[in-house]
């Protein structure tokens, strides 16, 4: 303004009119809050003081606060942020919550404008989410990643790098895993579906995926049917961006471990029919857990073929035995889809969506016919690793 040496006063001025308990004053004081913007100044103040006045009750107030806020906003973005931060930090929950949806809906609407060729403002941005993440509720974790989503920095092999190991310290992958613990399972599954748009930015994934592969044999300790079921698909997803070859190499053996406990073991030598293999695995067949374990043992072994075809006698080992329970499963699968596909006969899509039962039923289906193609790649002498094999039922 024209008197900046009263600046200060004049800000104490419109905060006692703010709190006037005449609604239309407070509303005029507020209208005029971005009037007081300094071109070289600090302005987070004004975002502070407007930041908090979002918790009032009267909604054309909280209007008008909005509008202010977004004035501030075009006029000088990191002032205006850092205000609303400020109260994202601060210990008062009605005004976090109210700055923290401020930011990912009003924010987020005005961030082309708002970011674009202002690196710095990003950079500060991404700085504060970063500094939020340790106190980050589940509730609050969207609307961080929201805010994230709109910034370009993080399209960025090192932004996105950034993204997935802030992502991964609310994962507490540091933990042991607890099948038991389904509040930790929904949120290593929700920080694992934050993190992957990163990850397939090209950021790397070893700290998910070691966790996953290192855990995929307690995953059918999971109560929840649904929650065990995403566990393996996003294993799978992991994988489909396996780390290098030497990372891969120490996962395979324990990928392939674990795969072996969830694969039927082959009958006897005398009985070598469809029917005594079907009968020979009385054990319930979980076609899903196989599908996303067989195909990520596919991924990962890509990266290192020698485990499986190398000089030494211990790797054909590995691969005879391994054809061995995927003969099995390979004819269990058959025979499975053979049931599915009579249970599903005649049904629609829309009558299968409307029965829990019958999309199960057509999940098991994907599952089979997903293993039936991977089974082919490991028969192939040596293997060949496809490019374009991808489970129909993978978490996107």
């Amino acid at each position: 303004g024209c008197f900046p040496d009263l600046s200060e006063k004049a800000i104490e001025a419109l905060i006692d009119l703010c709190e006037d308990e005449d609604v239309s004053i407070r509303k005029l004081a507020i209208q005029h809050m971005p009037n007081l913007y300094r071109e070289d100044g600090d302005n987070s103040p004004l975002s502070d003081i407007l930041s908090q006045l979002l918790t009032a009750e009267d909604e054309t107030e909280v209007q008008a606060v909005k509008r202010s806020l977004e004035i501030l906003l075009k006029k000088d973005s990191r002032g205006a942020l850092a205000g609303l931060f400020f109260q994202v930090n601060n210990n008062d929950e009605a005004c976090r919550e109210k700055s923290l949806r401020f930011l990912s809906e009003n924010v987020v609407a005005l961030a082309p404008s708002l970011f674009k060729g202002k690196d710095a403002v990003e950079r500060y941005t991404l700085d504060e989410i970063k500094k939020a993440f340790p106190t980050v509720a589940g509730d609050e974790f969207p609307h961080f990643m929201k805010l994230l989503s709109c910034l370009s920095i993080v399209a960025t092999t090192e932004g996105a790098q950034e993204v997935v190991d802030a992502v991964a310290s609310l994962a507490c992958l540091h933990e042991p895993f607890q099948a038991s613990d389904s509040d930790a399972i929904d949120r290593l599954i929700v920080c694992t579906r934050s993190a992957m748009p990163s990850i397939r930015r090209g950021a790397a994934s070893l700290q998910f995926t070691e966790y996953f592969v290192n855990n995929a044999a307690f995953f059918a300790d999971v109560a929840s049917d649904e929650s065990r079921a995403t566990l393996y698909k996003w294993l799978a997803s992991l994988c489909c961006s396996p780390p290098p070859a030497d990372d891969s190499l120490a996962l395979v053996a324990t990928l392939l471990e674990t795969l072996m406990e969830y694969l039927p073991e082959p009958p006897s030598a005398a009985d070598g029919d469809e029917s005594s293999v079907v009968k020979a695995t009385a054990r319930p067949v979980d076609f899903v857990a196989i599908e996303c374990l067989l195909y990520s043992l596919h991924q990962l072994s890509k990266q290192c073929p020698e485990y499986f075809t190398g000089g030494d006698a211990s790797g054909q080992s590995r691969l005879v035995h391994l054809r061995q329970r995927l003969q099995v499963v390979g004819v269990k699968s058959m025979s499975e889809q053979r049931t599915l596909k009579s249970s599903l006969a005649g049904k629609t899509a829309a009558v299968v969506r409307k029965d829990s039962t019958l999309q199960s039923h057509q999940e098991s289906l994907v599952a089979c016919q997903s293993i039936s193609a991977v089974i082919k790649v490991f028969f192939k002498n040596p293997p060949v690793y496809k490019n374009d094999l991808l489970p129909a039922s993978i978490t996107k």
